[in-house]
């Protein structure tokens, strides 16, 4: 499969760190506020205000739909205790009229990580 290069900046303002992850890919860090480094491979990377990091994303599974979580962890406002938000990774040739498998919930979200 092919290989894709993603780029995420944590531009939120609170002191809410945030879990990124793939339902069924590792992720393989390579970057982190422009500084390269060796790759690492992981399950979800965790980002804090202003933290900019570069991934690579192997789409080697079967085609489908894939949900990409993200978590809020911590110091999050009273209010925000189990935020989350979810994204569709959809591979070419799925149908794009279902939904990816699984529970969009904050505990669903919860991977190993760098």
């Amino acid at each position: 499969g092919y290989r894709y290069r993603f780029r995420i900046i944590n531009a939120e303002f609170l002191n809410c760190p945030i879990e990124v992850s793939v339902d069924n890919h590792t992720i393989t860090v390579i970057s982190s506020d422009g500084n390269n480094f060796s790759p690492v491979k992981a399950d979800s990377v965790v980002t804090y205000a202003g933290e900019r990091f570069d991934f690579v994303l192997n789409a080697d599974q079967p085609i489908g739909l894939y949900w990409m979580r993200f978590r809020g962890l911590m110091d999050c406002d009273e209010r925000f205790k189990s935020a989350h938000q979810a994204s569709v990774l959809q591979y070419q040739g799925a149908s794009n009229t279902d939904y990816p498998e699984g529970d969009l919930d904050y505990e669903q979200a919860r991977k190993e990580g760098l």
